[in-house]
């Protein structure tokens, strides 16, 4: 008998197929070149080729770190995941970024409540809008900080592709099948993934803290599907919950590692998240749409030095045809 969580994950599966049917044409057709680019010779004798020769090209022009840095980059490829605190890391600007958080959470959780009263249709996680991240573009910009991007460098090996970021508030009723980010899956935009995420409220198991499964157990699994969830129940002892107080920062390969948001019971969540890849990412069709348009780009990035404008802006320098993937991409 196939478990509520297991039917759950195949009821999400479902529902994506059918929304990609009424996707535009062009959407459509940007979905069946990537499958075809999942076709394990076209990886094996042309892409991967191509990206061990990308590896090659930036071996040598890696940037400096400091000790903090380099113990980061060396637990992300041990285990895919590091778990400190902003109160460790001492980023620059970190006062003011949790004063424009704060503040975006809020006026989120406001209009969150709003929309459960003004519709029929439950929803369980609501996300900032781009035009929310333009009235606090400090939020979006700590992002760009260059301990991140450093960090980012040493553990992608080649040119940082920033991909912005996402202020989530996610709701305390327990739904699984809501919301994609709350089905065990792992990340498909690139080979390496590296993911900041930072709590803004205290998270504890009933809380929706990031789970995950170690590398070697997410290597032996599907990408999705009912087999996690079969795993999961058996070996619950191999789930790894994040947990911790406000402020708690994890570094995370969300391409290597199977994980999810557990679903909240207890208290709503508020966290943010910042998604890095290369450059040259193997799906850019995964990737979504930009956050802002390239007036709004120049408008909240134009204070930074080129090479770091080059790393929110990565998608202007892609081939005509991965441009055109990225564009017609799941948003």
């Amino acid at each position: 008998m196939i478990s509520e969580s297991a039917g759950n994950a195949a009821k999400v599966l479902l529902y994506k197929i059918a929304k990609n049917l009424f996707k535009k044409p062009d959407d459509l057709l940007a979905l069946g070149a990537v499958t075809c680019l999942d076709i394990d010779w076209i990886e094996e004798n042309i892409l991967l080729p191509r990206y061990h020769k990308y590896l090659q090209r930036y071996e040598n022009s890696l940037p400096a770190i400091d000790n903090i840095e380099a113990k980061i980059v060396q637990q992300l490829d041990q285990t895919g995941i590091y778990t400190t605190s902003l109160e460790e890391l001492k980023v620059p600007g970190t006062e003011e970024f949790l004063e424009n958080t704060q503040k975006m959470s809020a006026e989120l959780a406001e209009l969150a409540e709003l929309a459960t009263i003004n519709s029929s249709k439950n929803k369980s996680i609501f996300y900032s809008s781009p035009e929310h991240f333009l009235k606090y573009p400090k939020v979006f910009n700590w992002g760009l900080e260059k301990m991140f991007l450093r960090i980012a460098h040493r553990y992608l090996r080649v040119p940082v592709a920033y991909n912005g970021c996402a202020l989530s508030y996610s709701v305390a009723d327990g739904e699984q099948l809501a919301e994609s980010t709350r089905v065990w899956h792992k990340d498909r935009h690139d080979r390496r993934i590296f993911k900041i995420g930072i709590y803004l409220n205290d998270v504890d198991e009933e809380g929706g803290p990031f789970e995950y499964l170690n590398p070697e157990v997410s290597a032996s699994l599907p990408n999705s599907g009912l087999s996690i969830y079969k795993y999961v129940e058996q070996n619950p002892d191999a789930v790894t919950s994040v947990t911790g107080k406000a402020g708690t920062v994890f570094f995370a390969d969300t391409a290597l590692l199977k994980h999810r948001g557990k679903p909240p019971t207890k208290s709503n969540r508020h966290a943010i998240y910042y998604g890095y890849f290369t450059r040259r990412p193997r799906h850019p069709f995964w990737c979504g749409k930009p956050t802002f348009s390239s007036e709004h780009f120049a408008r909240v990035t134009g204070h930074f030095t080129r090479d770091i404008q080059a790393c929110a802006q990565w998608r202007e320098e892609l081939p005509f045809a991965l441009k055109w993937l990225a564009n017609h991409g799941a948003s």
